[in-house]
């Protein structure tokens, strides 16, 4: 006897077809292909979410790096003109400080130069005292200035021979 004949039947509303490879499964239902592709995009909506983030994070990073790059030269470009004017400073000090001892040599010259006026306008009035004219009791000390003031001088006194 024949074995019956099985191509009348089907599986899964499938004609069988001889081969057993046959995909028994139900196709993807409306509310389940709705959901994998809600995950999907998802996913894939995550993902470049993160991927943006971590992009404007770095763009974030390398303009915070580039500004503190600027504000370091500009840091470092004031610090140079600091040094700069403090060095211009110190040099105006340095040259303010030789005029004002060049200034005070002159005044002391100047002072010097008065003071020795002073004693030879001093000087010159004993000297020119007419001792025969001056009272007795001063004779003695004019003479005894002009012999100092003759010594000081570098003369020796016609004075002291006439003693």
């Amino acid at each position: 006897m024949e074995p019956p004949s099985t191509q009348g039947h089907t599986v899964a509303g499938h004609a069988e077809s001889g081969n057993e490879n046959i995909d028994t499964t139900r196709p993807e239902g409306r509310d389940s292909a709705k959901r994998r592709r809600l995950k999907s995009y998802a996913e894939t909506s995550s993902s470049s979410t993160t991927v943006e983030v971590l992009q404007r994070l770095q763009e974030k990073s390398e303009k915070t790096e580039l500004k503190q790059d600027q504000q370091m030269v500009e840091i470092l470009s004031r610090k140079d003109e600091k040094i700069k004017i403090q060095r211009d400073l110190f040099n105006l000090q340095k040259k303010h400080m030789k005029m004002s001892v060049k200034q005070h040599k002159k005044e002391n010259e100047i002072r010097e130069k008065q003071t020795e006026a002073q004693l030879m306008s001093a000087e010159s009035s004993i000297m020119s005292i007419d001792i025969e004219k001056v009272p007795p009791y001063l004779k003695n000390y004019y003479l005894g200035m002009q012999r100092q003031i003759m010594e000081r001088r570098g003369f020796s006194s016609p004075l002291n021979n006439g003693d």
